[in-house]
């Protein structure tokens, strides 16, 4: 910032998304709690950037900063993610649904309640369920589940 280079929700959204295939879910983390202006659970050293008062976390920040931590099956850590996005008034999509659905499959033991719960509210809801979200439940349920959670 000392160049006059004002950083967007789109630099963090990149930053956050690095750390995430870079395996690095608390570093992804803490880029979104600093986007947040929250202080990470655990410390992790970045950079000192002012965050922009117009610059507000997405959607995108906070599902891209969860699958960090879906792909190790750390369903628990999703779960708390989502739940400051609904706390920031964004509810989940498709794509956060997949996300929290492959952290379910995952987990071990796999959390096949919590995923069709988890369904089940999401198409009360009337949303949109798209391919990917349907593959990662039968992979989580089991074809025989998830053919009768859909009669």
């Amino acid at each position: 910032q000392d160049d006059g280079v004002v950083p967007t929700v789109v630099c963090f959204n990149n930053v956050i998304n690095a750390c995430c295939k870079g395996s690095n879910a608390i570093r992804a983390e803490a880029w979104l709690r600093k986007l947040l202006c929250e202080k990470p659970a655990i410390q992790v050293e970045i950079p000192n950037i002012r965050v922009p008062a117009e610059v507000v976390a997405t959607r995108q920040s906070f599902t891209t900063a969860a699958q960090a931590y879906a792909s190790s099956g750390s369903y628990e850590d999703v779960e708390r993610i989502f739940g400051d996005m609904s706390r920031f008034g964004m509810d989940l999509d498709h794509f956060s649904l997949t996300v929290l659905l492959s952290a379910y499959a995952r987990a071990r033991p796999r959390q096949s309640d919590r995923a069709e719960q988890v369904f089940r509210d999401y198409l009360s809801k009337g949303s949109k369920i798209t391919p990917p979200s349907f593959h990662v439940l039968r992979t989580c349920l089991g074809i025989n589940r998830c053919g009768r959670l859909l009669d």
